[in-house]
């Protein structure tokens, strides 16, 4: 029994270092994919820089103290402001196209020294990418860093720190708190009459100077919209990836047939391989296209996933990705020699195709460079479409670039399949 087992173990060995370029495939695969997690997830090293995150202000109120909470928030070394006007801030982070915006509304400078004493703070509005939601919590965070100092020194010093104290204790209606910043107006005016400064003194039992209101940029209302957009957004990236997969199954049954001789029958029977290859690329088109609607679907009855854009854009978009993969497969069975070659390559192919178009994470994660070099890779032209029309609220023409795109490279695709199986 032992011989057997052996013997068996040997065979197995014998074929799989046989194929010396599948052999090699399978050890490459999974370095690549470590590599690349590797260079994207983790820093190369501690010297460079961190990259800042673009920042939208609008500014609807000015002052001094305004001006020295934009210089202050320049300094932070997390974010990248730009000064915007309150329309282009809210189309671009619903497309997209930035994480963050920061919204000063009129009068906050004033409001925000006054707060300290009235606690009545006024609102910041934060409008975020959903799908950058950590670069919310990291602005938000450096706003919190770059106002406090500068509201709270505003409200504390000079001739406005007496006046908000006065007004403080007119508006309460506590008696203790009433008490308590009179005798703090009663000690300011004793130091100042000593011929000292108040300078800037504890803020202990101070309200807090303002607050902030974070907005997810979805089409969605309800409270759920933030976790519904990241729902989406993953069976979108999923679903492109599975139907890539199908692809390479496709692939590799269009190999077989070489391989075992049908279709050489099937050209012989006068049947042209541009006739061949559009009827295989139909037909894994239409299964692509209802492996893609399957899986959304399934997301909308299990996850709670909505159509909160055009339903024909989705359509349009799926029907693109579904042309793109079918192509694709024909490309991968046009340069294939054997099944087991073609196979490895493919996956690693797909893989990484579904890594560089955000499939798996959002492409904000990855370094600047790989973000550029994304844009020639089709699983993120599928994915922008498909959350376009999920949860960005996009209509009939936000589907139009991405499916151009995917056009784009089903062309490609199956120019150079054609051209491959014409010349075989």
């Amino acid at each position: 029994m032992l011989a057997k087992i052996v013997a068996i173990a040997r065979k197995d060995l014998q074929v799989y270092f046989a194929d010396r370029k599948a052999m090699l495939i399978s050890i490459a695969v999974p370095i690549a994919i470590a590599s690349f997690f590797g260079f994207v997830m983790v820093p190369s090293g501690g010297s460079s820089a961190p990259t800042k995150i673009q920042t939208l202000i609008v500014e609807e109120d000015t002052g001094p103290l305004m001006d020295e909470i934009l210089a202050e928030i320049k300094k932070n070394d997390a974010i990248d402001p730009r000064i915007v006007k309150r329309e282009e801030a809210e189309e671009k982070v619903k497309k997209g196209d930035v994480g963050v915006a920061v919204i000063f509304p009129k009068g906050f400078g004033d409001a925000a020294k006054r707060a300290l004493f009235n606690n009545q703070p006024p609102k910041l509005e934060v409008l975020y990418d959903p799908s950058k939601s950590m670069d919310r919590q990291v602005v938000e965070g450096a706003l919190m860093q770059s106002l406090m100092s500068k509201i709270t020194q505003a409200g504390m010093t000079g001739e406005s720190a007496r006046d908000n104290l006065e007004m403080a204790i007119q508006s309460t209606t506590n008696p203790k708190r009433k008490a308590a910043w009179e005798g703090f107006l009663s000690a300011w005016n004793d130091l100042d009459a000593s011929g000292g400064s108040p300078g800037r003194p504890g803020v202990g039992g101070m309200s807090e100077p303002f607050k902030i209101e974070s907005k997810a940029m979805t089409a969605a209302k309800d409270s759920d919209a933030d976790a519904a957009s990241g729902r989406a957004h993953v069976f979108a990236g999923l679903g492109i990836q599975g139907i890539l997969f199908f692809a390479i199954d496709a692939a590799m049954s269009l190999l077989r047939e070489k391989r075992i001789g049908l279709w050489t029958r099937i050209r012989a029977s006068q049947t042209s391989a541009t006739t061949i290859l559009l009827g295989r690329g139909l037909g894994s088109t239409l299964i692509a296209l209802l492996i893609l609607a399957c899986v959304l679907a399934f997301g909308m009855v299990a996850m709670g996933i909505r159509v909160e854009g055009s339903w024909l854009a989705l359509g349009i978009v799926a029907a693109a990705s579904a042309l793109m993969t079918a192509t694709f497969g024909l490309l991968v069975a046009s340069l294939g020699k054997t099944e087991q070659q073609s196979r490895g390559l493919s996956i690693l192919a797909v893989l990484m195709m579904a890594m560089l178009g955000g499939a798996w994470f959002p492409i904000w994660l990855m370094p600047g460079a790989i973000q550029t070099v994304s844009k020639a890779v089709p699983v993120r032209w599928a994915v922008e479409g498909l959350d376009s029309a999920l949860w960005r609220g996009g209509g009939l023409s936000t589907a139009l670039v991405p499916t151009l795109w995917l056009l784009g490279f089903s062309i490609l695709f199956a120019g150079i399949a054609a051209w491959r199986f014409k010349s075989a």
